[in-house]
């Protein structure tokens, strides 16, 4: 207060100076009054003390501040302070730190508001960075506050980018031709003086060079003037350049550079082989020497190897770019051109005409070379000052060769090897990739040889806002763990106070220690007597013994050792502790062995808390085997159902040990394996093992046996242990030594018996037989028998295996707001076709056409077409309303796509909400539009009205970027993948049905599933199993007898679903009082090859058969519709429109039915495992490829656990599917679909159009 005021305050509670200090010695005094304190002159500084009564004495001295200039909002310093969208950088050493800053923060400014720039300059300059990090555009505080709120939250949000800083390299990669636009870089210029002045200066050398100033072009209205290549390659150098030196500024500078074609002479100017004059005149005249050739021959892109091509390659025909492992350009002469295309449309691969003016990188440019070298060797070179990659060679340039003239002559003919010198990059430890240019072409074409874990990110997209782009990239490189300079992004802004860090607390108290077990007998139990299991009852039956039952508690409190045990980053119980458990049931009742032991799900310890235990032991069947089962369930939450971990059986005999004579050790003539890297080669795999579980210390092989020697980590106690499972797993370890150090985990054990207990070390003799079933021999270092394993199977664990069903794989389309567009939003013009005036609100700038004929004679085709989803179904029931929705939408989209005029529009299907019939109709067509937006991207679109809107939220939806939108509350809505949390709710009530459940395609193989397991596990005693073959369908005969054996009565009818009355008479015969609609068939093909009979053959089996369950069933009260749909609805899958179209019909009907009062469920299905659904007939290579999809397979156990999580959830639809993130993430574009789950997206772009 002294120092901001300039007054000294007299000194207090002092009547007279020290008699022990001489005042009189140096200039120190007593502030016997108050006196002014001078700060013009000389800085004001202090000296402030503080003494501890313990002898910590401190001393800090304090300097006056520098002054601050007061400034109005737009002006400081004389700087204008930019307008627009600002970043607000947050992070948090953890992900629930970084929430709780966003939850602090957003309150914090809802209470006090502030300006958006002072606020992202505070939290880009004053906090430290943590690894969890966040970045939220600020083009204004209320829009700011709501993805601030969305992050606290966790919930998908349009805006926010999120994650974890990760390692690696950067590379910056330079846009070839065919990516230009009109107007690129103008938001830049306009707003950022370092991108201005290189622009102007590259303009200003390029000009020297063209007829005419390359800015009006590039900022012009003609884009084929653009599109021509004497301007087109300036253009794409002026703007890539500018780009590198605005990134530049921002601190964010690469290690390589690379370029695709003419992008890789912007690389070398920044990297510094060609000062700005060389490069612009090597430019101007490439683009201009190109331009003078006789226009002809053709470029098309091949979904296909570069060792697929080269057989078909001729004189006059070349490959001009090798994209990426399956994609390949070929140019030459047309009708070689054409020649190629059609060897390969045969084959069925994709194949894609490119829209240009000459074959380049081809025998076609031979003739300008000869002027071209002219030109290049009176230019200068150097070495290049960052490491660049060569097109020519696909790697990184060799010191001297981008000096020589011949070089760039030899880059116009020869093949562009874009994908070798992504792997070069990749093999140079690059995994950030950084895309200068007009959009995002090569940040597409990268993503697969980049791989899943590398982050691409384009600077500029076509159709979104250039300064929102930017700082949409800058953020995520910076969550990347790229060091960004924000300050450009931040002039004119000051600091002000802001929360400080949220603060994880966390309780250091310690706890109570966990009681001891007590006298368990006072319970009426006996003492298990073994430190997995605490207790054991004999069940009493009516003609005496029912069995036993063992229980126990685990966690990693009780049982620390398992916190070793980390599969896939999560803490799994062992499978050697479940046999175990096993072991020790069975000595409990009497028997000698494990016959049989299979794990049906992995046991996954929780972080806090524990698991309840039980090991249940059924009475002795006539041989004396026992059957047996390992349920668990946490221990917090004793209403939540037992999990069936294991089951198998008890035998009564003791099995003899194998022959092994582990007494010579190691085995004569046995040769030493290295197992130095093992834990590290099972932890590459997903197998973290800690000290507990690294007991394997040597091992040996002599032909076809591994031996191994293992020992408890010492201090851990084997003694009261049959086998202690750690001992046990660890003996598994060596086969590890076998299988490339994938590892796996045990799934069912056979003939397994226990000699001796309380072993701490291991001799094992391992042996695998030809299809891969494990045997096991272990002995104690006198090499006296301990155990003996007969069989083991071993599987390897699925991505997100260990997650739990109800919490990770239950997701739903939620409706989020599209990214807000500043100022009015721009959607070219638009046009309305036919019908669609009367869906459509009216603007006076809408054009109208009856027909397409007569849109296709107009002048000019607008941006945007809008055309009804269905009309004309007055009169028409649901179900055949949907049929000529669907074939009208069929015969729109081909012939929309075979008008080459519609080329540059989009064709957008206006639907109606699904909460009335018309919904129902437009439910088809939008599921073949769909799949149509996959096949087609930026063709088709699809948009949601409801009866109010009005025009301007009409283009706010067709600005918002993305293929689908919807105008619901007034604004703007995009879909988006969200996880459902299950409710507390009861789900069907399946016990207590009065009559059957109807299950359509009841003897296929879903309906053979859900048949059993509302059986055995939910107690249903009456099932009517309808299928078109009825009783006469293969295995009918074999699964009612085993559902009759478990007490259910059984009926089974052929009935074609799709007859209404067929359907009437079946419901009233039988009194049904639940539906499971799992019927359908699919008939995939491409939206150019379907025909309309084709797609009713698809509809009939799905949308006939559901709406006729409904009419026949919707006043009988009933327990539970239930209808198995597709993620290929609501996915859009490419080449499956008719069953899209099928299966979004479905789902609408039971929106439908919820608003009608009645029960729906609708489980929209990815692909089952290979024994049901429709993947029953796929190969093995098939099955791999739907996993490499990103879309694993539901094994049978995990999708009736997803079904009755999904029939708890009280949401109407419900997408019960495993996601494999890494695996989308790795194909390249993220869907938008799935922006709220995968925060950082990388979005495919189309394939450059020339590649000059």
């Amino acid at each position: 207060m002294a120092m901001r005021h300039g007054r000294l305050p007299r000194t207090l509670h002092v009547d007279s100076p020290s008699s022990h200090v001489d005042w009189s010695a140096g200039a120190v005094e007593l502030l016997t009054g108050e006196r002014a304190w001078p700060g013009e002159e000389c800085v004001r500084r202090a000296g402030v003390s503080s003494f501890g009564i313990s002898g910590t004495n401190a001393h800090v001295i304090l300097e006056q501040p520098e002054p601050v200039t007061a400034s109005g909002p737009e002006e400081t310093g004389g700087t204008t302070a930019p307008s627009g969208v600002q970043p607000w950088v947050l992070s948090g050493r953890t992900e629930e730190a970084l929430r709780a800053q966003a939850a602090r923060l957003a309150d914090f400014l809802t209470d006090a508001p502030a300006d958006v720039r002072d606020v992202a300059l505070s939290l880009a300059t004053q906090r430290t960075l943590f690894d969890h990090r966040a970045v939220i555009p600020g083009a204004d505080l209320e829009t700011a506050l709501t993805s601030l709120r969305a992050l606290a939250a966790g919930t998908p949000d349009a805006d926010v980018v999120e994650g974890v800083t990760g390692n690696g390299r950067t590379a910056f990669l330079f846009s070839g031709q065919g990516s230009q636009r009109l107007g690129m870089g103008r938001d830049l210029h306009e707003r950022f003086p370092v991108f201005a002045e290189a622009f102007d200066a590259v303009c200003a050398e390029l000009d020297a060079h063209l007829d005419r100033p390359i800015r009006e072009v590039v900022w012009g209205e003609d884009a084929e003037l653009l599109n021509r290549t004497a301007y087109a390659q300036p253009g794409l150098f002026a703007v890539e350049v500018a780009l590198f030196r605005l990134v530049e500024s921002w601190g964010v500078r690469p290690e390589f550079v690379a370029g695709h074609s003419i992008g890789e002479v912007a690389a070398a100017h920044v990297a510094g082989v060609l000062a700005l004059a060389d490069a612009a005149a090597l430019v101007a005249a490439r683009g201009r020497l190109m331009q003078a050739l006789p226009e002809g021959g053709a470029m098309v892109a091949l979904e296909a190897s570069e060792e697929e091509v080269l057989p078909h390659l001729t004189g006059d025909l070349s490959i001009a770019a090798v994209n990426g492992p399956s994609s390949v350009v070929v140019s030459g002469s047309e009708a070689t051109v054409e020649t190629v295309a059609e060897v390969f449309r045969e084959l069925g691969r994709r194949v894609s005409r490119l829209r240009v003016s000459h074959a380049f990188h081809s025998p076609l440019m031979e003739p300008m070379l000869h002027a071209f070298r002219e030109v290049v060797e009176g230019l200068s070179f150097a070495a290049p000052r960052i490491p660049l990659v060569s097109n020519v060679t696909g790697t990184l340039a060799e010191p001297g060769q981008m000096d020589e003239p011949a070089y760039w002559v030899t880059h116009v003919r020869e093949t562009v090897r874009f994908d070798d010198g992504v792997r070069a990059l990749v093999a140079e430890g690059v995994t950030r990739f950084v895309e200068l240019g007009p959009d995002g072409v090569l940040s597409g074409t990268a993503r697969e040889s980049a791989g899943e874990d590398a982050v691409l990110v384009p600077l500029l997209r076509k159709d979104r806002e250039e300064t929102a782009s930017a700082l949409n990239a800058l953020g995520r490189l910076h969550i990347a763990g790229v060091d960004v300079d924000w300050s450009g992004f931040l002039v004119g802004a000051r600091a002000v106070d802001l929360p400080t860090y949220a603060f994880q607390k966390q309780r250091y108290w310690p706890e109570a220690i966990p009681p001891l077990a007590g006298d368990v007998r006072f319970a009426g139990l006996d003492a298990a007597d073994h430190p997995l299991l605490g207790a054991a009852v004999e069940l009493a039956g009516a003609d005496g013994t029912d069995g036993v039952v063992l229980t126990g508690r685990l966690s990693t409190r009780s049982h620390p050792w398992l916190a070793d045990h980390v599969v896939q980053g999560t803490v799994l119980v062992p499978g050697t502790a479940l046999l175990e458990m096993a072991v020790r049931a069975a000595d409990e009742a009497g028997c000698g062995s494990v016959e049989e032991l299979t794990l049906s799900a992995p046991l996954v310890l929780p972080e806090r808390g524990a698991l309840q235990i039980q090991v249940r032991v059924a009475a002795p069947d006539e041989d004396g085997r026992r059957a047996l089962g390992v349920h668990a369930r946490t221990e917090d939450d004793e209403g939540a159902p037992w999990t069936v971990h294991a089951t198998g059986a008890l035998a009564p005999e003791t099995l003899a040990p194998a022959g092994f004579d582990a007494t010579v050790w190691p085995p004569r003539d046995a040769a030493p394996v290295d197992v130095t890297d093992c834990y590290e080669r099972l932890a590459e795999a997903g197998f973290a093992y800690g000290p507990a579980f690294q007991g394997l210390r040597a091992a040996w092989r002599h032909g076809d046996a591994l031996y191994a020697e293992v020992a408890l980590d010492e201090g851990a106690d084997g003694g009261a242990f049959g086998l202690h499972p750690a001992l046990f797993d660890a003996a598994l370890h060596a086969f590890a030594l076998d299988d490339d150090g994938r590892g796996g985990v045990p799934f069912s054990w056979g003939g397994v018996c226990l000699h001796a207990s309380g072993a701490t070390a291991l001799r094992v003799r391992l042996t695998r037989d030809a299809d891969g079933t494990m045997a096991l021999a272990l002995a104690d270092p006198a090499g006296s028998p301990v155990a003996t394993v007969h069989s083991l199977t071993v599987r390897p664990l699925a991505t997100g295996q260990l997650t739990t069903p109800a919490r990770d794989s239950l997701y739903q389309v939620e409706w989020v707001p599209a990214r807000p567009v500043d100022g009015p939003a721009e959607t070219g013009a638009v046009a309305v076709l036919g019908h669609a005036r009367d869906a459509v609100p009216t603007a006076d700038d809408f054009a109208t056409y009856a027909t397409l004929d007569e849109l296709a004679a107009a002048e000019e085709v607008p941006s945007t077409v809008l055309v009804t989803a269905s009309e004309d179904t007055d009169g028409i029931d649901p179900a055949g309303a949907a049929h000529t929705a669907a074939a009208r939408a069929l015969a729109l989209v081909r012939s929309w796509l075979a008008e080459d005029r519609f080329a540059g529009s989009r064709l957008v299907f206006v639907t109606a909400s699904t909460d009335g019939t018309t919904g129902l109709a437009d439910a088809a067509a939008r599921g073949l539009v769909r799949s149509a937006i996959s096949e087609h991207p930026g063709r088709v679109g699809l948009l949601e009205l409801p009866a109010d809107a009005d025009p301007a939220s009409v283009r706010a939806a067709l600005a918002s970027g993305e293929a689908e939108s919807a105008v619901r509350y007034g604004e703007a809505r995009v879909p988006r993948l969200a996880r459902v949390t299950p409710e507390a709710t009861e789900g069907p009530r399946w016990d207590a049905l009065t009559g059957p459940v109807l299950i359509t395609g009841g003897t296929g193989g879903l309906g053979r599933v859900l048949a059993r397991h509302l059986v055995m596990t939910h107690g249903v005693r009456d099932l009517l199993l309808v299928s078109r073959s009825g009783a006469t369908a293969e295995g009918a005969a074999e699964l009612v007898a085993e559902l009759s054996e478990a007490g259910a009565h059984v009926t089974v009818e052929a009935c074609d679903a799709a007859d209404a009355d067929a359907v009437a008479g079946l419901v009233a015969r039988h009194g049904v009082r639940a539906v499971v609609h799992a019927a359908g068939v699919i008939d995939d093909a491409t939206l150019t090859s379907l025909t309309a009979e084709r797609v009713s053959a698809v509809l009939r089996p799905k949308v006939d058969a559901a709406w006729n369950l409904h009419e026949a069933t919707r006043d009988l009260s009933l327990e539970a519709f239930v209808v198995f749909s597709s993620v290929a609805g609501t996915f859009g899958s490419a080449g499956q429109g008719a069953y899209a179209a099928g299966n979004v019909f479905v789902d609408a009907l039971v929106e439908y039915r919820r608003a009608l009062g009645l029960p729906g469920v609708s489980l929209v299905w990815g692909p089952w495992a290979q024994d049901a659904g429709m993947t029953r007939g796929l190969s093995e290579t098939d099955r791999r490829r739907i996993a490499r999809s990103g879309l694993p397979p539901v094994e049978a156990e995990q999708g009736t656990a997803l079904f009755d999580a999904a029939l708890a959830s009280g949401e109407p639809v419900v997408l019960p599917v495993r996601l494999d993130l890494p695996a989308l993430r790795a194909q390249g574009e993220v869907p938008p679909l799935l922006g709220g789950l995968i925060r950082t997206p990388v979005r495919r772009a189309a394939a450059a159009a020339g590649s000059a």
